[in-house]
């Protein structure tokens, strides 16, 4: 069965206000859109109602399942995802990952990856479910760690017991300086690496 994960967006400010999926044509899903828009009370059918704005809308992937229920985590991964890059979207709240079925849980990978991965598995030995597992949870770690260095402000450093001197923050013999783009750490740059072994 061929579904789609789309999104609504609002023309005049070209920006994401909802994510869907569908199994029906998304020409036909956009119609159904527009008819709720004229006479349904949600939220978002109110906000383009009475700013006078139809919606566009743009498939974001076309994916082949065997079921409608594995479209859910697909949906719920968007969702997340355009969220945690600052858009506001009015989908209700997600249930927690943790609440969804295994069965459920779906990781799309490329099929030119998956056949590297198999092949060099092949020649190197190795469990493929682990591979995934572990690749996974290295990413994971990268972006826990890239966030934290995105959310070092004055603030925490100064609630973490640095001192500002002037331009600097100081700590016993360290040093932080913000150029404006990124931070650096006795004059060497602060990365993802060594973020926590530096300053926690």
């Amino acid at each position: 069965m061929i579904a789609h994960i789309y999104k609504l967006i609002n023309p005049k400010t070209n920006k994401p206000v909802y994510v869907g999926a569908t199994t029906n044509e998304i020409g036909n899903r956009m119609s159904g859109h527009l008819t709720s828009v004229k006479s349904k009370n949600s939220k978002m059918y109110k906000f383009f109602r009475e700013n006078n704005v139809s919606p566009e809308i743009e498939v974001i992937e076309t994916v082949e399942v065997g079921t409608i229920h594995e479209l859910a985590p697909i949906e719920r991964a968007w969702i997340l995802k355009l969220r945690s890059d600052g858009e506001e979207l009015f989908n209700k709240a997600m249930p927690s990952i943790s609440s969804i079925p295994d069965e459920y849980i779906r990781v799309a990978v490329s099929k030119k990856v998956h056949a590297e991965v198999k092949a060099y598995l092949k020649l190197a030995g190795g469990d493929i479910g682990k591979f995934y597992d572990n690749a996974a949870m290295s990413k994971l770690n990268q972006l826990k760690n890239k966030s934290a260095i995105n959310r070092l402000s004055s603030q925490t450093l100064i609630d973490g017991g640095w001192q500002k001197d002037g331009s600097y923050y100081r700590k016993g013999t360290d040093f932080m300086f913000y150029t404006g783009t990124e931070w650096l750490f006795n004059g060497e740059l602060l990365t993802e690496q060594n973020y926590l072994e530096k300053i926690k």
